[in-house]
């Protein structure tokens, strides 16, 4: 999807990796995701990996007014969940 966004002739999309440790972000890391988005000016977040997802990073950034495409947490529990799924 980046790669197809790259290749638009709109302003630059560029990737931004996720400023947290590489482990499941916590509240500090979810923090961190939305002040990054905020310093870089985003127009647009899309969620590419489903960690971030399921620990809400689409729900933080949405609640800070930055638009994001990508399901909520709850919603992102389809796809991280197996358990869930056969509930």
């Amino acid at each position: 999807m980046l790669n197809a966004f790259q290749q638009t002739p709109q302003r630059g999309a560029k990737d931004i990796p996720d400023p947290g440790d590489g482990r499941r972000p916590g509240g500090q890391a979810l923090a961190a995701v939305v002040a990054l988005a905020r310093a870089e000016r985003v127009e647009l977040v899309v969620v590419g990996p489903e960690a971030p997802l399921s620990v809400g990073v689409a729900d933080a950034l949405e609640a800070a007014g930055v638009p994001v495409f990508g399901p909520g947490r709850e919603a992102a529990r389809l796809e991280t969940s197996k358990a869930f799924c056969h509930e």
